[in-house]
C-alpha cells in the first residue's frame, strides 16, 4: 500500500472539481471536500458533511476515479482522508512538484517564493502590473520542464483580493478561467497599500500569482488578425465564426454567474485562448462576488465595454453589465467596429444615447449573402446592449434566442472543433472552419456622427 509521504503533492483540488462534476450528474455522493496540508507536504481531502449511515465514503467514489488508492487514514481531527495513488498519474492532471501549501483564513493555498521560480522574458504588462514568463524548480532545485507566467503587482490589497477570488474560481469555475497555481512571494517589495495577506515569512511579501503559461493565446490579437488581413482594410468575421465564439465566451461567463460572481471588465483583451481554441477569462481585479455590500463598489473596467449604469453610480446587481460587455464585442466581432467610440467617458456615454435613442445601427448590406445570419445576430446583440439593467437579456431568454439556440449544446458540450486552434505555437483552422474563415466578408463602417460638431 502506497505511503502518505508518497502520494501526488497536488492533484486534490482537481479531484474536488471532478467530484463535484459527477455530484450535479447525480454520480457521485454528496459530500464536500476541503484540502488538509499534513506536516510531510501532502494533501489529502476529507468530508465536511456527514454521509448518510448507509452510504460508505470509500464505495461512493465515482468509479472513474480508479486511480485514487480507497484506503482509511486518519487525521488529527479523526477525520476521514482519501490518499492518491502515486503509483498511477491521473490522466490530464501532471501537476508540478515544487511550491508549499498554508492557511489563509481557514484555507490551504498554495504558494511560490524565489526559490520555487526562474524568472524568464516578461510578456505583458498594464497598468496594474506585469507577467513574466517562468520555469519552477522542485524542493531539491531541479528544474522542472514546461513554461508557466506570473502576474506581479504593487498594489497588495488589489492583487490579494485577485488572488482569493482566483482560488475561489478555481474550485467553482474552472473551466472559465485561465489555469491557476498559487499565489507568489518575494523579498524587498515596495507597496502602495499595507499588505494584510498571511505571510509563510516574515520576510516575505505577496506579490503576485502563478498561472499557466498561454503562449500564442490572446483571443484580442487572434481578432486582429482575422479582422484585418494584411491587403486590406478591417473586416466583419463570417457570422457563423462570430456566433461560434459568442457562444463560448458566454458559456464561460456563466460559469462565473451561476456561482454569483461577476467579471466586472469584460472585454477581448482579456480573453484567451487554450489549446483547444476555447476560451477562458483572465484578469480578475474586478470580480467580485455579486452581492449587495459590493454594489457600491466602483468599477474601474474597460470605457468602451462598460454597461451605461456603471456610469451612473449603479447601486444593484453587477452580473447584467458583464453581458452589456458580451453584446459589445459580438457587436465587434460581426461587423469589425466597436458600437461604441470616445476618448472619455463623457464621449463614450454621448456615444451609446446616440446609437440606442436613435436606432444607429448597421444596415445589412444587399450584397452580404450571410445577411439573414447577421440579422439575427444583430438582434441578439440589441436584446444585451438595453440601457435599462432590468430590461436586458437574461440567461434564460440568452441561450433560447433562434441565433445561439441551434448550436448551444454543440458548442457547450464541445461536440465540435473551435474555428481556431493552436498548433505547433501559431493558429491554424480547426475542422470544417477553413472555408468559412476565407470567405470575403463586407466592410461595415461606423454610422455615430461626429461627436465634436
Amino acid at each position: 500500500m502506497t505511503s502518505v509521504s508518497q502520494s501526488l503533492l497536488d492533484p486534490l483540488t482537481s479531484i474536488e472539481e471532478l467530484v463535484h462534476q459527477d455530484m450535479a450528474a447525480g454520480q457521485g455522493a454528496r459530500f464536500l471536500f476541503d484540502i488538509l496540508y499534513t506536516k510531510d507536504r501532502n494533501l489529502a481531502a476529507c468530508p465536511t458533511n456527514p454521509l448518510p449511515p448507509s452510504i460508505s465514503l470509500i464505495n461512493a467514489i465515482p468509479s472513474r476515479y480508479s486511480w485514487i488508492q480507497k484506503a482509511r487514514y486518519k487525521d488529527p481531527c479523526n477525520k476521514c482522508m482519501l490518499v492518491p495513488d502515486a503509483s498511477r498519474n491521473p490522466p490530464g492532471l501532471d501537476f508540478p512538484h515544487s511550491g508549499s501549501y498554508m492557511h489563509v483564513d481557514g484555507s490551504i493555498v498554495r504558494y511560490f517564493t524565489p526559490n520555487d521560480v526562474v524568472l524568464l522574458a516578461e510578456i505583458g504588462y498594464g497598468a496594474n502590473g506585469h507577467i513574466s514568463s517562468c520555469r519552477l524548480r522542485t524542493s531539491e532545485g531541479v528544474t522542472i520542464r514546461g513554461l508557466w507566467a506570473v502576474k506581479r503587482m504593487k498594489n497588495t490589497e488589489v492583487l490579494e483580493r485577485e488572488c482569493r477570488t482566483m482560488e475561489a474560481l478555481r474550485r467553482l469555475a474552472p473551466e472559465s478561467m485561465v489555469p491557476y497555481l498559487g499565489r507568489y512571494y518575494e523579498e524587498n517589495v515596495s507597496f502602495t497599500t499595507t499588505s494584510t495577506s498571511c505571510s509563510p515569512n516574515p520576510g516575505l511579501n505577496l506579490s503576485g500569482y502563478l498561472m499557466v503559461y498561454m503562449e500564442y493565446s490572446d483571443f484580442f490579437d487572434l481578432l486582429c488578425r482575422l479582422q484585418e488581413p494584411s491587403n486590406g482594410p478591417r473586416r466583419a468575421l463570417h457570422p457563423h465564426v462570430a456566433r461560434w465564439y459568442a457562444i463560448d465566451i458566454l458559456n464561460r461567463l456563466y460559469g462565473l454567474h451561476v456561482n454569483s460572481y461577476y467579471h466586472g471588465d469584460v472585454k477581448s483583451e482579456n480573453l484567451m485562448m487554450a489549446v483547444d481554441g476555447h476560451i477562458v477569462f483572465a484578469d480578475f481585479g474586478e470580480t467580485r462576488k455579486d452581492i449587495p455590500e459590493n454594489w457600491n463598489v466602483p468599477n474601474l473596467g474597460t470605457l468602451t465595454t462598460q454597461a451605461p449604469e456603471l456610469y451612473e453610480n449603479w447601486k444593484g446587481p453587477r452580473r447584467p453589465s458583464d453581458l452589456w460587455s458580451v453584446g459589445v464585442i459580438i457587436f465587434d466581432m460581426l461587423f469589425g467596429y466597436m458600437p461604441f467610440e470616445g476618448r472619455s467617458i463623457n464621449e463614450v456615454y454621448d456615444s451609446m444615447h446616440e446609437v440606442i435613442d436613435y436606432e444607429l445601427w448597421p444596415t445589412i448590406m444587399d450584397g452580404d449573402i450571410f445577411g439573414k445570419e447577421r440579422e439575427l445576430g444583430l438582434d441578439f446583440v440589441k436584446r444585451l446592449l438595453v440601457p435599462t439593467v432590468f430590461n436586458r437579456m437574461w440567461w434564460p431568454e440568452l441561450r433560447t434566442h433562434p441565433w445561439v439556440k441551434d448550436e448551444w449544446k454543440t458548442i457547450s458540450e464541445k461536440q465540435r472543433e473551435a474555428p481556431m486552434i493552436i498548433r505547433r505555437g501559431t493558429w491554424e483552422p480547426g475542422m470544417g472552419w477553413a472555408s468559412l474563415l476565407k470567405t470575403e466578408q463586407p466592410v461595415y463602417s461606423s454610422v455615430i456622427p461626429d461627436l465634436d460638431l
